[in-house]
């Protein structure tokens, strides 16, 4: 084959990874659906735990609402969020909720 007709072949660039959007959502026991405090884990946009209340058998630690999350039990419950899924931050409760 001449020179002219060869194609060269690029190097395949590696797609970047995506870091899931991971946030905390306190809901008043006001707009709360269970007419107490929760506290909600979300990834990009999905609710997938909630806090066990006081109490209960799942005090202090998480309730999964997705099928494939865990959490692991081993870590102290010292406030401070314990994984790796990306940026943190406090999701502010909406305004006119129920009163």
């Amino acid at each position: 084959m001449p020179k002219s007709k060869r194609r060269k072949l690029k190097a395949k660039q590696p797609t970047p990874t995506r870091v899931p959007k991971c946030l905390f959502e306190p809901v008043s026991a006001r707009n709360s659906e269970t007419g107490q405090d929760e506290l909600y884990f979300i990834i990009d946009g999905q609710r997938v735990a909630k806090r066990g209340h006081p109490g209960t058998p799942q005090a202090g630690i998480w309730i999964p609402l997705v099928a494939g999350i865990k959490f692991p039990d081993e870590f102290p419950d010292d406030g401070r969020p314990v994984f790796s899924a990306g940026e943190v931050r406090w999701m502010p409760e909406p305004e006119g909720g129920k009163h």
